[in-house]
């Protein structure tokens, strides 16, 4: 998994005082992750549920598998004047923190 596969704005649309800026300070390296969908785009969600990231739209885990596991790789800082211009209209706070997954696909039943 690449930076490409994680949507590095989501936290970012929301204000600094929703709850979902305290759910991912509240993950460190190596906490559990789980990995769910919403219509049609992947979520990444903490150990409770609580959304806490989403994957690019681009993102399609590999062929013929299935989710097995997931784990925090990783929690980047992310500001306004990373993204890109288009997305600026979007964003309703200066800084956030992302969550870079890992996530573990194994064959299919």
């Amino acid at each position: 998994m690449s930076l490409r596969d994680v949507n590095l704005g989501y936290a970012g649309r929301y204000p600094g005082q929703h709850p979902v800026h305290r759910w991912i300070a509240a993950l460190t390296v190596g906490d559990e992750l789980l990995l769910g969908r919403d219509k049609d785009r992947w979520e990444v969600r903490n150990a409770r549920g609580q959304t806490v990231g989403r994957l690019a739209r681009s993102f399609r885990p590999p062929a013929d598998t299935r989710f097995i596991s997931g784990k925090v790789a990783a929690v980047l800082v992310w500001k306004r004047g990373d993204s890109k211009l288009e997305y600026a209209t979007r964003l309703q706070c200066d800084q956030w923190e992302v969550i870079v997954p890992e996530l573990l696909f194994g064959p299919s039943p």
